[in-house]
């Protein structure tokens, strides 16, 4: 698990399930129109995913400047889900 966790592969991992949620999530919303709503759930997911691969990168050795831009990426997601929140 160490090796997993250090060698920045379990970002895939996590990945993988954050995409199999949002599958779940979004076809139960379609059949039964109750759950979270498809784009806030995807805004929040958007935040989410950019900092699992800001850490990633981190852990890959990338440049600093692509951790910091998944960065920005995951700062805009989160307020465009707060602002359709409270809109």
């Amino acid at each position: 698990m160490q090796e997993v966790i250090q060698s920045g592969n379990i970002v895939w991992v996590m990945l993988a399930v954050v995409v199999l949620e949002a599958v779940v999530l979004v076809g139960y919303w379609q059949r039964t129109g109750r759950g979270v709503r498809p784009l806030s759930l995807l805004l929040n997911l958007g935040a989410g995913t950019s900092l699992m691969l800001a850490l990633g990168a981190t852990l890959k050795g990338f440049d600093w400047r692509v951790t910091a831009t998944l960065l920005v990426v995951s700062g805009v997601f989160h307020l465009s889900d707060v602002r359709q929140r409270w809109a």
